[in-house]
């Protein structure tokens, strides 16, 4: 049986059963049901979203183990084309992620021009220069050493 996911429906989904992790900027929805996650995520491909499936492991409160699968939206760009193209009807969540979106852009505009300038051949110091900021950031940013932002970043 094939099931045509639209975006109404994953917002709804993501009203019901996602949240936003405000410290690291995941969109995340989670179900029992991998396939329902499989649907949603070939949408937010048509989307340009990306995202990635993940299952965790767990215990019940009697001790029975059990799983969960868990859709993640990570990337700073897919964060945003989320925002704009899905959208969320509960208050707090919307809020929470144009917060983080408008509180973390700076960073990323900075990030992503690392990116270009290194692409081009400049080195780690010629980067800092440009940006008057110190080579060593430039580094840890370009190699994914700062966890926190490794995912603005195809790193």
């Amino acid at each position: 049986m094939k099931t045509k996911v639209n975006v109404s429906y994953i917002a709804g989904f993501f009203d019901a059963d996602g949240s936003f992790d405000k410290v690291k900027g995941d969109i995340i929805i989670t179900n029992k049901v991998k396939y329902v996650l499989e649907e949603i995520q070939k949408t937010l491909t048509k989307l340009n979203i990306e995202s990635v499936i993940r299952k965790q492991d767990g215990v019940t409160p009697s001790g029975k183990p059990t799983f969960i699968y868990r859709l993640y939206i990570r990337k700073m760009l897919s964060v945003k084309r989320y925002i704009e193209k899905v959208d969320c009807i509960i208050p707090y969540k919307k809020e929470g992620m144009l917060n983080y979106y408008n509180k973390n852009i700076r960073f990323f505009r900075r990030a992503k021009t690392m990116k270009e300038l290194h692409s081009l051949g400049n080195s780690y110091r010629e980067i800092g220069k440009i940006l008057n900021v110190p080579f060593t950031y430039v580094g840890k940013v370009l190699t994914g050493k700062i966890k926190r932002y490794r995912h603005f970043l195809d790193v």
